[in-house]
């Protein structure tokens, strides 16, 4: 059962970074399919490894883009890793619910991803504009 699906609306612009979203809805389901503690565990350690390169490319592409959200953008990130790293404690202490995992995806992948990654797709956007009109 999919409970996360990508749209195109999600793109960002950086082929690169899309596919890492797309990878990251996968992630989700397969944590929220996870039914038995062991599973949720290793789905749980595959999203938290995957973010982190996730963000780092992230951070990196508006790093060299000079995005001007950057520090506030990067800032999102770490909450959203002390988020997760909270989920993971429960998880390892027995004490997830799914509701909750449900939450803290839905609020990361749609929340973020539409509301804050899209303004480095209009960011890349622009400048390629403004590259394009020199």
């Amino acid at each position: 059962m999919q409970i996360f699906t990508w749209d195109v609306a999600y793109a960002v612009g950086d082929a690169e970074i899309d596919e890492q979203h797309r990878r990251l809805f996968d992630l989700a389901n397969e944590l929220l399919r996870a039914d038995t503690k062991s599973a949720v565990t290793a789905a749980a350690i595959q999203l938290y490894q995957y973010v982190r390169v996730h963000f780092k490319h992230e951070e990196d592409l508006m790093r060299r883009i000079g995005f001007p959200g950057y520090r506030q953008h990067v800032e999102m990130h770490a909450r959203l890793l002390d988020e997760l790293n909270a989920l993971s404690t429960d998880i390892a202490d027995g004490q997830w619910r799914t509701e909750d995992l449900r939450s803290f995806m839905n609020d990361w992948l749609l929340v973020h991803i539409a509301e804050q990654d899209v303004r480095i797709a209009a960011f890349v956007g622009n400048s390629t504009e403004r590259a394009g009109a020199h």
